[in-house]
């Protein structure tokens, strides 16, 4: 085996180590099987009659084992394509991404990047996407700059021609013939005037390319302060032409209500406010003489609506049985006044009692 290894060796131009890999397990496996076949023919065991049955039992075997054919037939095609290598970086769409570690017959090893293994059958690569960064040729700055709109039209031209020649300048950036490098104004957006950057670096290494990328970010940044501009942030004002009536305009940010002059009047207000956060026993005072005044006042009212009611039934009594002469008449319209002059002066006593407890 290690010969046949080294000589597949040779043709990594042309054969990838997955590839190189797979041919070594594979002899090897049939290395075994013609051995084992030779020992059994020595010890006088016909081979031919067991192969002919393995071939009826394996086709059963392929009946029952699609998954297994369908990833042994993938995974040739993985390495026949090239479609990535030990050690390339991958993102497989909806299923992982990391750095691939071993191609296997039936499934893929990957390792996160928080170091985790996880093994891919390898039919999932021939459903989906796979992105291989580790076939990137440059790495990719593409950032939106949002600047104030109080930015005059000067400025903002100095700032984009000095960031432009901050990239042209330095050789870490492919220059406009090898890859696009665009420092243009792009568009009015809704709260600033976005400048655009986009450009490659030349190294694909990862932390390369964030120091890189770190570096162009504050020299950017002295730039715009260098010429008096600033950086905006989104934001949105709200305009209340009047607020509602029992709404606190504290609540709103201390925004002021059109109808400002009640507010204004009810705080200025001593007198409420002190009888608002007065004690609490001279606030429960005055709402017992409430209550007993009001009590008077049903009483008073009461007993007048009583009289009222009793000489409307004597009268409609006359007036269903009219006597024979007016004496009877007379009689019941001066008992009536009687018992309203009695009733009168309970009332007026009674009123004045509930005015003596409000006062």
């Amino acid at each position: 085996v290690d010969p046949v290894s080294d000589a597949l060796t040779e043709l990594r131009a042309t054969l990838t180590p997955s590839m190189v890999q797979w041919f070594t397990r594979a002899t090897r496996v049939l290395i075994w099987l013609i051995g084992g076949a030779t020992i059994l023919e020595l010890w006088g065991v016909r081979v031919l009659p067991i192969v002919a049955g393995l071939g009826l039992i394996g086709v059963a075997v392929a009946l029952g084992a699609q998954d297994l054919f369908k990833n042994l037939i993938s995974g040739l095609l993985i390495l026949g394509e090239k479609r990535f290598c030990q050690g390339d970086w991958v993102k497989v769409s909806g299923v992982v991404e990391g750095t691939v570690e071993e191609i296997g017959f039936r499934s893929t090893k990957i390792r996160q990047f928080d170091k985790a293994p996880v093994y891919v059958p390898n039919a999932s690569f021939a459903d989906a996407a796979v992105v291989n960064f580790g076939e990137m040729t440059h790495r990719r700055i593409s950032w939106t700059l949002g600047l104030e709109y109080r930015t005059s039209a000067e400025t903002l031209s100095k700032i984009r021609d000095r960031v432009e020649a901050l990239i042209v300048q330095d050789e870490r950036y492919l220059p406009a013939g090898e890859a696009p490098l665009l420092v243009r104004l792009d568009a009015f957006a809704d709260s600033s005037i976005n400048l655009m950057v986009y450009c490659f670096t030349r190294t694909r290494n990862w932390a390369e390319w964030l120091a890189i990328k770190e570096e162009l970010l504050l020299q950017v940044k002295r730039i715009v302060e260098e010429e008096g501009a600033g950086f905006a942030f989104p934001s949105t004002s709200i305009y209340l032409e009047q607020v509602p009536e029992g709404l606190d305009p504290s609540a709103l940010g201390g925004a002021r209500p059109a109808n400002g002059s009640k507010t204004a009047a009810a705080s200025a207000d001593p007198a409420k406010s002190g009888a608002k956060s007065g004690p609490k026993g001279a606030a429960k005072k005055p709402s017992a003489a409430k209550s007993s005044s009001a009590k008077s006042s049903s009483q008073t009212k009461g007993s007048s609506q009583k009289a009222s009611s009793a000489a409307d039934r004597k009268s409609e009594q006359s007036e269903k049985s009219p006597p024979k002469d007016g004496t009877r008449t007379d009689a019941a319209a001066s008992a009536a006044g009687s018992a309203a002059k009695e009733l009168s002066p309970k009332a007026a006593s009674n009123g004045a009692v509930s005015a003596n407890m409000d006062a």
